[in-house]
């Protein structure tokens, strides 16, 4: 049995080494990585046959929702017969014509129970995403399991788009500079680079969604697969105080007199004696024609086709509140003419546990004030940031988040002060996070990162 594979250019070059000991394809997203990953996992398992190999994905969630329903398709494709069992962990069993390879399906959530597995190869996608010291620690478990006797081809792989000078940029670029510049060779690790466009078979917004939504910084790792810097300097740093500003406040959404009051959406974040909250209303291009002409240069009002129909505008702010009911107090007493159904808030996740007193969780005392739109979880952090950066300032060098800088004052500070620290996380111990984490919440509701649905098909080149 001889699997004939019909892949894209960049996929085949991932696929047709099967010598280098340790090898990456870095591409951008929706380049067919995954599907690369699951064809190379299939290759090394007919290559070792009678072996035994592992793929792996950064948490289990992946592995059951990305990667084994993937792999499954793939074999059921190829015709090539199988079995799996789902537990005690996910193991495949692949029957070919030289003999039967086994394919264990683990996590970087639990790589440490590898240890004992002697492997022909194994793989690991997506690794960038994964912590960098576990990813580090795992890696190198994975490396000391690599010892099966007798087999045809020893490797070791992963597909990733790049997350910043991370793991996959220390072990397969710094690493190898540095032997370099002592004189020594790393010929066992090779790196193939990937763009989006390189993949001719996305539907045709799948790109210009990504450059509208994501900050320019990012365009460099996520369509183009190279590394770049993601964790220095400020955090936030597409926010521009200059041109940022709005100078729109509360009052100006304030018409007792006809009843037109504006909904207010105020994102939330939940901290002992810290509790802090950002208010925002919705504004379509239309209405603010002015303040859109007088930023032309930034807000291209003349191309409109480029611009989300609505953008949020920060006119207030309310920070260091003792709970949650003396927010609530607060709120009806800062905006007494907004109804219940006029105020939304867009609360910290941690609100449907944490408790203010034995009976009433805060997500509840809430509820009962004021329009909810609570998060089931909290976004990774990650995600935040990108979505809050993408809406100050996006590929297209579109302002589509405006802040009162005189209304925010402490929101304004902490956008351009907080700043990442040595682990590349965001700093959080100077009390900048809470504004930041207030108004991302609310961000990430309405205007999340958009990543299109991807119609991908692999055709012989």
């Amino acid at each position: 049995m001889n699997p004939q594979f019909s892949v894209l250019p960049h996929q085949r070059e991932f696929l047709e080494d099967t010598d280098t000991r340790f090898l990456a394809l870095v591409a951008g997203y929706g380049s067919g990585k995954t599907h690369a990953f699951c064809l190379k996992g299939i290759m090394m398992a007919w290559l070792n046959a009678g072996h035994k190999g592992c793929l792996m994905e950064p948490t289990n969630a992946m592995a059951a929702d990305v990667l084994i329903p993937d792999f499954i398709d793939l074999l059921n494709e190829y015709q090539i017969p199988y079995s799996y069992r789902a537990s005690p962990y996910p193991t495949f069993q692949l029957m070919f014509e030289d003999g039967v390879s086994t394919v264990y399906i683990r996590s970087a959530e639990n790589y440490k129970r590898l240890a004992g597995l002697n492997l022909a190869w194994f793989g690991v996608d997506e690794a960038d995403t994964i912590n960098k010291s576990v990813a580090i620690k795992m890696w190198r478990l994975l490396q000391s399991r690599l010892r099966a006797k007798d087999a045809n081809h020893i490797q070791g792989f992963t597909t990733s788009t790049p997350e910043g000078f991370n793991f996959l940029w220390q072990y397969f670029v710094q690493d190898v500079e540095e032997a370099g510049r002592e004189g020594k060779t790393m010929d066992d690790r090779r790196i193939i680079h990937a763009r989006t466009a390189d993949n001719p078979f996305l539907d045709d917004d799948f790109i210009p969604s990504l450059i509208r939504n994501y900050p320019a910084n990012l365009i460099t790792s996520y369509l183009d697969g190279q590394f770049t810097n993601l964790n220095t300097g400020t955090v936030y740093y597409s926010f521009d105080r200059s041109l940022n500003h709005s100078d729109l406040t509360v009052a100006d959404c304030d018409d007792v007199a006809h009843r037109i009051l504006e909904p207010l959406h105020i994102g939330m974040d939940f901290n002992v004696g810290k509790c802090c909250a950002i208010v925002h209303v919705l504004r379509e291009k239309v209405v603010d024609r002015a303040m859109l002409q007088t930023q032309e240069k930034y807000l291209n009002p003349v191309n409109e086709s480029t611009l989300d129909r609505i953008y949020p505008v920060a006119v207030d702010e309310i920070t260091d509140i003792k709970n949650t009911e003396a927010m609530i107090d607060e709120i009806k007493l800062r905006y007494p003419d907004w109804a219940k159904r006029e105020i939304t808030i867009y609360p910290d996740a941690s609100s449907r546990a944490e408790k203010t007193n034995a009976s009433t969780t805060d997500l509840r005392m809430l509820k009962k004030a004021f329009n909810v739109k609570a998060l089931t979880k909290n976004p990774f952090v990650k995600d935040r940031v990108n979505s809050m950066n993408g809406m100050f300032c996006n590929g297209e060098d579109n302002r589509r988040y405006l802040v009162n800088t005189h209304k925010c004052p402490k929101y304004t500070t902490a956008l351009e002060t907080q700043a990442y620290t040595d682990a590349g996380i965001p700093d959080k111990e100077h009390d900048q996070d809470h504004p930041v984490d207030a108004a991302g919440y609310f961000i990430w509701k309405r205007f999340p990162l958009k990543r299109q649905n991807r119609k991908l098909r692999i055709v012989g080149i």
